[in-house]
């Protein structure tokens, strides 16, 4: 079983792989937008919603916890981008 002990040098690269997922979530969210159309899209983001954090929590090693928070990171740039667009077309 993997113990969760983060050392100095892991501890950023876990949290830092959120934001990156973000990053690359909330650019890449209007292009699904504009080719899928929004409530596909909006669909669509839910799934690294479920896979990151079950990912996360039953992650048991280091590269699929940094692994489930990027997929997270990614649903949460996504739905930040994508939610105002559907909210204000609906």
């Amino acid at each position: 079983m993997w113990t969760c002990t983060l050392l100095s040098f892991s501890a950023p690269q876990v949290v830092s792989s959120t934001l990156a997922g973000a990053a690359l979530g909330s650019l890449s969210g209007g292009g699904f937008a504009d080719s899928l159309g929004r409530r596909a899209s909006f669909m669509l983001c839910a799934l690294p919603m479920l896979v990151g954090p079950l990912l996360s929590a039953t992650a048991t090693s280091l590269n699929m916890m940094v692994a489930g928070r990027f997929l997270a990171g990614v649903a949460i740039g996504l739905s930040s981008a994508l939610v105002p667009l559907y909210i204000s077309e609906v």
